[in-house]
């Protein structure tokens, strides 16, 4: 992906995709309020709660995002999966 945040947004429209989403509140907290995003060759992790339906689940995106720190356009990497 060209930037972090695209990266994430990618996230979100996948959950969105198969009818989960992430409350407004976890994504403010542990995203814009959290870690910047990672330096070169660094990773950043983050573990959302997700919702379905209006109601809150007991599962959880894992979410890596590395930044690979080349200059081609595609600087970060992205690994997710709920469980």
């Amino acid at each position: 992906f060209p930037t972090y945040s695209a990266a994430l947004n990618y996230v979100v429209v996948q959950l969105a995709a198969k009818g989960f989403a992430i409350s407004e509140d976890d994504w403010f907290e542990m995203v814009n309020c959290g870690d910047r995003k990672p330096s070169e060759g660094k990773t950043n992790s983050l573990n959302l709660p997700l919702i379905k339906d209006g109601l809150p689940t007991k599962k959880y995106v894992h979410i890596q995002v590395f930044n690979r720190g080349n200059d081609i356009g595609n600087n970060f990497e992205l690994n997710f999966y709920k469980d």
